[in-house]
């Protein structure tokens, strides 16, 4: 399957994750889910072959971009994607994520790679600001477009050259 990018330039103030956030340049890349865990939002990492993706889970994984809401995700009362299923994924754009904490412009963007173990808010694959070593791992070259007064949906901008780093 080869990949076909999609590029533009639009406008929405949705606040529904795995959505554009604000006008600009985006891009999408269309993939296959590998597995069943993908969820619209969720920050991915590149699969067992080029044109599939997964969601990040270690340090060491490399950036994909974040699943695309769809309207076609096979499950879609609960926001899932089914394995095999193709996507779009966003790498480049300002697009509605799911926060676990409070953030502001100045924060750093993370992502809960294990469930805390204490709060049981604070789950695996949910994006993030606070750093927890072994938990949570660093969006180098992302960063938040919002501040948000409340958890729940943000936005982040993604641009060229986004490293994971674990913390």
């Amino acid at each position: 399957m080869t990949a076909i990018p999609i590029t533009g330039d639009t406008t929405t103030t949705s606040g529904i994750v795995g959505r554009l956030a604000r006008s600009g340049r985006f891009e999408e890349r269309s993939k296959l889910t590998e597995g069943t865990t993908t969820k619209i939002g969720y920050a991915m990492t590149f699969g067992t072959t080029t044109d599939q993706v997964k969601p990040l889970e270690l340090g060491t994984d490399k950036f994909a971009g974040i699943a695309v809401y769809d309207l076609k995700a096979s499950d879609l009362d609960n926001l899932k994607y089914g394995d095999k299923q193709q996507i779009n994924v966003a790498h480049i754009g300002s697009y509605w994520v799911y926060s676990e904490e409070i953030v502001n412009e100045k924060d750093d963007v993370r992502v809960r790679i294990v469930d805390d173990g204490v709060d049981p808010l604070k789950l695996k694959y949910n994006f993030c600001k606070t750093a927890s070593a072994g938990k949570t791992v660093l969006l180098k070259g992302v960063k938040w477009d919002s501040n948000t007064g409340l958890v729940g949906a943000s936005a982040i901008n993604m641009s060229d050259n986004i490293e994971v780093v674990a913390d």
